[in-house]
């Protein structure tokens, strides 16, 4: 019989929506009038959830009957659109709410990281909080104490350990609570994307340290929108939509069910964004259009194998900006990022752009291996300040046929994905 850590029956979350109070007297006269009534509420601010319409109560299924068995030793990516319930799975799992039906059984400590901050003390300090954490998961000083030196060392904030904890940045408190998790010794370990606030080199070191703590036994639950590391770290892996596990199995072919699904086509090459607002734009500009063009100028898709790519974009400046910066990424379908062209160090562009419309153009010179990418775009300040960010908003596909027999790829497999037109030199040796 499997050793299972984690065992889910018909789980299920429902949640009502709306809101407590409208702000005013008369608004919320009006509100109780028009529910009274069986109409509509006119102040109502939620009509819908991730696609789902609530039910005629104004409930919603946040999850629904979810079965699933975790093994000992496993690290369980779990995938899916905002909304579609993976916080609620974990926060079940957490303790933090309740299920409405159903019944989640867990073997062994827990220990989770769901939001910056969760389970610390803000007037304790760094070290106070970790002695904390551990007499939480039911540990002793004196295995605490043991394991303090490796915690602090891993978390790189020595200096601040006896700072209170109000006064971290979030990305200091990302890098204690993954220290204490990972070295307390939880026998199951929640991690629900926060993870994504570290830096990229942290980023590494957790990614890697979740890795050896799985040999060691323990059980990871990993909840991010990183395919790439979701494909990488996991053992396995399920896709949640609309609050129901529509995928389980191999994160690689999971992953490629779940891209499919949620796929864009752009039969043309031409994609407008004229209706499409994203959550980074700061309003200082608007990409109104993307277009991928062949060698011919004509957009396209597919491109044959060794095809010069134009990227173009079509921007509408609102203010004048100085000191910025565009860039084009090329990415696989797991969200790792392979290729990178930036405007401050290719080209004629000085880094201003004044108000109004203008075209962007690159030219992606390296030669790409057959495939399907997709395209990241970026705008940003010297700063560092992102002013839009554009996330596998188009995919295209490098077929192996070339413009001529003579120029298709001629290998049956694919290695890597791009071709760095090395030079060869082979000779009889003296």
């Amino acid at each position: 019989m499997k050793n299972h850590v984690i065992q889910i029956e018909g789980l299920s979350k429902k949640y009502r929506l709306g809101i407590i109070s409208t702000g005013t007297l008369s608004r919320d006269i009006a509100s109780m009038y028009s529910r009274y009534f069986g109409k509509e509420d006119p102040n109502s601010v939620i009509m819908d959830f991730n696609g789902v319409k609530p039910l005629s109560n104004g409930e919603v299924w946040a999850l629904k009957d979810i079965n699933l068995n975790v093994q000992e030793g496993e690290i369980l990516g779990i995938i899916g659109k905002n909304g579609a319930g993976k916080s609620t799975l974990l926060k079940i799992l957490s303790r933090i709410t309740s299920p409405t039906r159903g019944k989640a059984k867990i073997k062994g400590r827990l220990a989770s990281l769901l939001e910056v901050g969760t389970g610390f003390h803000p007037e304790l300090t760094g070290k106070e909080n970790i002695f904390l954490n551990g007499a939480i998961l039911g540990m002793s000083r004196v295995e605490i104490s043991n394991k303090l030196e490796m915690i602090i060392d891993f978390s790189e904030i020595e200096e601040y350990i006896n700072t209170p904890v109000k006064r971290y940045s979030s990305g200091m408190k990302v890098r204690l609570a993954f220290s204490v998790a990972a070295y307390l010794e939880p026998e199951i370990l929640l991690i629900d994307e926060v993870l994504a606030v570290g830096d990229a080199s942290f980023q590494d070191k957790c990614l890697n340290k979740m890795n050896s703590i799985s040999k060691t036994g323990r059980t990871i639950l990993f909840v991010s929108h990183q395919l790439n590391w979701i494909n990488e770290l996991c053992t396995r892996c399920i896709s949640i939509e609309n609050g129901e596990i529509s995928n389980d199995g191999d994160p690689k072919d999971v992953i490629e069910k779940y891209l499919k699904i949620n796929n864009h086509k752009y039969s043309k090459g031409t994609l407008s964004l004229s209706g499409v607002q994203s959550e980074f734009n700061t309003r200082s500009l608007k990409i109104l259009e993307i277009e991928l063009l062949g060698e011919n100028g004509k957009p396209k898709n597919e491109f044959y194998f060794e095809e010069e790519i134009t990227v173009k974009l079509l921007i509408d400046v609102k203010n004048c900006l100085r000191n910025c910066n565009i860039s084009v990424m090329i990415g696989d379908l797991r969200g790792k990022i392979i290729l990178f062209s930036h405007s401050g160090s290719i080209g004629s562009f000085k880094g201003k752009i004044t108000k109004g419309k203008h075209e962007s153009l690159t030219r992606l010179k390296s030669n790409m291996l057959p495939g399907v990418f997709s395209l990241y775009i970026g705008v940003g300040l010297d700063s560092g300040q992102s002013l839009e960010w554009l996330e596998r908003i188009f995919d295209f596909k490098i077929l192996k046929i070339g413009r001529n027999p003579d120029s298709n790829y001629h290998f049956e497999t694919v290695h890597g994905y791009v071709n760095d037109n090395s030079f060869w030199e082979i000779k009889k040796a003296n």
